[in-house]
């Protein structure tokens, strides 16, 4: 409560009330140094002349002792105790004096007839006391007093001299000090509230001026300059501080004001791009979902093309064997009938043994006849296996085609491989065909040595005819064996061709893998730019929150 009536009160009365007690502060501290220096200095003085006198009176006490009889000392006693005693009243101290002896009897003085009187005045453990120190002085109470006690023994008489003086008495000056002090300090401080009133006018003025203007300013109105010239230089210095402030506040609200209205005018094209910006990375990112599920059907389509390219490399290895198998038997044949060529070219020579001639060329026939059936069927599983190629390119030319970009490459490699096992297929017809003729020719043959065995004429006929036969076959077996060896080395390009295909189809998986990765990665930063747009256009609404309230301080300002 006192807190809050102090700060309500205005400055000029905060000034005077701060010197008022400043004043009461210094008048206290001045009048309580002095009123403590006067009283120890009284005290002091009290205490010196109070012993001194007391060692005076028992000095006159001893000499009184040796130089009267008993009846005389009493009145000496009580002419020197009552001379003591008015100067002492002379000083207004006004002290009370006994005499003690050690049963804490009052020798009474007063009358000079020294008898003794019961002590009801100090107590007697403080007269002992007194007795075992013999002298000094003490400070204490009696009867609710403060009071002054000084003392010494009387060793002729065996007695205690005791002086009191109260305190009150001897601290009257020091009463009527600090009277004059509080009378001082009152008309100081009256005439130091009067000074302080001129004095403070000069400074509350400037500053009521100045609270003026800095109520102006707490209200917005920034137009208000302080006009204050004259006066102290902190006054100066604090009117062109405030005159600078507001010069700043001008410069900062004008500022605001620019940057509200800039923020005003792009907010809203912010806002728009933020939305453009969010619509399009949902379609990129749908965009993305699409590529990345179209690469994974791609990989595993091209897992499927590594399988078949695999499956057609084992057909064309078991190709590559069965082809080494019938050109052994193409050797064969072609040495059969190198050798019946030979037989027939000897028949006119060897007429005499034709019979012999005749059954050898039986048995031969029947040797031909089994090995073309052999050939035969030789020729039928490289037709089946042409059929298989065929089949698998045009597989491949499926797979490739679905592959678009990627299998252009493929589909090429797959032509080549139709446009090859076309022309296996073809020449394997020929040999076949061929194959088949001879194997009807020769069966024809055998059907005539079986006839004519028994006509060595007609057998030489038959044998020229043979000769003749076996001069085609020779020519045909020949022909076949070189499309063998022809076919065995397209069968290993097309191997060729297809390592490389597999090696780049490997190459493409691992592109797919590749790109299947950077897709995700690209799935994943798109996430975090959506969600970075999203942020950003938070950001911006909470912006223009924050520019509108900044608009709404900033029109209380009048710049």
């Amino acid at each position: 409560m006192r807190k809050l009536i102090i700060s309500n009160l205005k400055i000029k009365t905060k000034v005077l009330l701060l010197f008022s007690i400043l004043i009461l502060i210094s008048i206290t501290i001045v009048g309580y140094t002095t009123y403590t220096i006067t009283k120890n200095y009284i005290v002091n003085d009290i205490e010196h002349s109070l012993l001194s006198s007391t060692k005076i009176m028992i000095n006159q006490i001893s000499l009184l002792v040796g130089a009267y009889n008993s009846r005389e000392f009493g009145s000496k006693l009580q002419y020197v105790v009552e001379s003591e005693k008015a100067d002492y009243d002379i000083r207004g101290l006004e002290p009370q004096i006994y005499i003690f002896d050690k049963q804490f009897y009052s020798i009474k003085w007063q009358d000079g007839s020294l008898a003794k009187e019961k002590n009801n005045k100090i107590d007697n453990s403080l007269i002992a006391k007194m007795f075992t120190r013999n002298n000094g002085l003490i400070h204490t109470k009696l009867n609710n007093k403060n009071v002054l006690i000084s003392y010494k023994y009387i060793i002729e008489k065996d007695w205690l001299y005791v002086i009191i003086v109260s305190e009150d008495a001897y601290l009257k000056p020091v009463a009527r000090i600090r009277y004059v002090t509080i009378f001082t300090g009152i008309l100081s401080l009256i005439l130091a509230f009067l000074l302080s009133m001129i004095g403070t006018k000069g400074i509350t003025e400037p500053l009521i001026r100045l609270q003026k203007i800095l109520s102006n300013i707490s209200t917005g109105d920034l137009r208000t300059i302080s006009d204050i010239k004259a006066g102290s230089p902190e006054i100066i210095d604090i009117s062109n501080s405030v005159n600078n402030m507001v010069t700043n506040l001008r410069d900062i609200i004008i500022k605001i004001n620019r940057i509200i209205n800039g923020l005003n005018t792009y907010s809203e094209d912010f806002k728009n791009v933020s939305a453009i910006s969010i619509a399009k990375t949902k379609e990129i990112f749908a965009h993305i979902k699409e590529i990345s599920t179209g690469s994974e059907k791609q990989k595993v389509t091209i897992d499927e093309t590594t399988n078949n390219i695999l499956k057609i490399k084992s057909v064309a290895n078991s190709m590559i064997s069965n082809i080494e198998k019938t050109v052994s038997s193409a050797k064969v044949m072609n040495d059969t009938a190198l050798t019946g060529l030979q037989a027939i070219e000897n028949v006119t020579e060897n007429m005499k043994a034709i019979n012999l001639s005749v059954e050898d060329t039986y048995n031969l026939f029947k040797r031909l006849v089994y090995n073309s059936k052999k050939i035969n069927d030789i020729v039928d599983l490289i037709k089946n296996i042409s059929k298989q190629t065929h089949l698998l390119s045009l597989n491949a030319a499926i797979e490739a085609a679905r592959a678009d970009e990627y299998g252009k490459g493929f589909s090429v490699v797959a032509d080549e491989i139709r446009k090859l096992s076309n022309d296996s297929e073809n020449a394997i017809g020929q040999a076949s065909g061929l194959l088949s003729e001879i194997l009807n020719e020769i069966n024809g043959a055998n059907i005539r040595i079986e006839k004519e065995k028994d006509a060595v004429t007609r057998g030489l006929l038959i044998s020229e005819k043979a000769e003749d036969n076996f001069k085609d076959i020779y020519k045909n077996i020949k022909i076949t064996k070189e499309n063998i060896f022809e076919l065995e080395d397209q069968i290993k390009k097309v191997i060729g061709h297809i390592d490389k295909i597999m090696s780049e189809a490997l190459i493409v998986k691992e592109i797919s893998t590749s790109f299947n990765q950077s897709t995700s990665d690209v799935e994943k930063n798109v996430d975090e730019e959506y969600e970075t747009i999203i942020n950003l256009e938070r950001t911006t609404k909470d912006l223009i929150e924050y520019a509108e309230l900044l608009n709404e301080v900033v029109k209380k300002f009048e710049v």
